[in-house]
């Protein structure tokens, strides 16, 4: 009896070895951005038509319109981060969370800015430089839902990097 117990113990244990062993290993970058599409995949459902800036006004599928108004959001931002003399005495690599609102008159302002406390510690005016950006931008062409305009929230992650 003793036997057959040890063997069942073995090929139980031996079981949950192979199934840790096929996971994928996924960065916290990876998860982020995962649920952020996760996230613009159910709030698409939901609208007739995402948010863009009038450069993207043309494009016709949803999925490239959404990927056009991130891609000149993160655009933005990134110039803006790099024509900043921001001084940092250590290394960073960070993933900061922007949450946009964008009312629906196509006014963009941002919620919140989450970041880690390193990052608040190396950069500390890091929060100001991106909201005083946003205030920055023009207005955009806002979200709709059955041709009305409606105002959505949208969380950008910036991916801080610096050696």
């Amino acid at each position: 009896m003793k036997k057959i117990l040890l063997s069942m113990l073995c090929i139980a244990l031996y079981a949950c070895q192979e199934n840790n062993a096929t996971e994928p290993s996924v960065t916290k970058e990876e998860q982020e951005k995962k649920l952020a599409q996760e996230r613009f995949t159910a709030l698409g459902k939901e609208l007739d038509e995402y948010p863009s800036f009038k450069e993207c006004e043309s494009i016709t599928t949803k999925d490239e319109k959404l990927k056009c108004f991130t891609d000149n959001l993160s655009k933005h931002y990134q110039e803006m981060l790099n024509s900043q003399k921001l001084a940092i005495g250590d290394a960073l690599t960070d993933t900061v969370k922007v949450t946009l609102l964008i009312s629906n008159e196509g006014i963009i302002s941002v919620k919140e800015v989450e970041m880690s406390d390193k990052t608040k510690e190396l950069l500390p005016s890091l929060e100001s430089l991106l909201k005083n950006e946003t205030e920055k931008l023009a207005p955009i062409i806002p979200a709709k839902k059955n041709q009305v305009n409606v105002a959505t929230e949208y969380i950008l992650p910036l991916v801080i990097d610096v050696k």
